[in-house]
């Protein structure tokens, strides 16, 4: 037996509300924190610049990634009628996480190298925000994914 439309709703309302909360905004606030020291030490004017600074190793994308395995496991304990969407939804799982682990990979080994001549700025800026949008992406495909009872 499938949830009805309004024990759907106030479900997915909540566990939005705690997704973005706990598995969201508090990985990200010591991102959020050091850049804004750095912007109000005064050593950067730009905050684009701050954020590079602050996740030039790739650390954003190591919190993409254990976020993908928190919204892994919700995929597989949760069962659901809708099997095409949970389908489509596991690919594009495993699609960021190679995306996440490549980049990461690409970041860390220039850095271990100490060639940060063939590390972009925009390398690392793009491919840590396409993760976390397709992170935000597939955790709300899985939160709004019908729960069998």
């Amino acid at each position: 037996m499938s949830e009805n439309f309004p024990q759907w709703f106030s479900r997915t309302v909540l566990d939005s509300f705690y997704w973005l909360l706990f598995m969201l905004a508090v990985p990200l606030v010591p991102l959020v924190y050091s850049t804004w020291k750095l912007c109000k030490n005064g050593e950067f004017v730009v905050p684009d610049q701050a954020l590079f600074e602050v996740i030039k190793h790739g650390e954003l994308l190591i919190i993409c990634f254990c976020l993908l395995g928190a919204i892994s496991g919700d995929l597989i304990r949760y069962k659901t009628s809708w099997r095409l969407a949970r389908l489509i939804i596991g690919g594009a799982l495993i699609i960021i996480f190679y995306w996440t682990t490549t980049s990461f990979s690409d970041i860390a080994s220039a850095v271990i190298e100490a060639n940060n001549s063939t590390l972009k700025e925009s390398f690392v800026l793009e491919t840590s925000w396409s993760s976390l949008l397709g992170t935000i992406l597939v955790a709300f495909g899985t939160i709004l994914l019908p729960r069998d009872l």
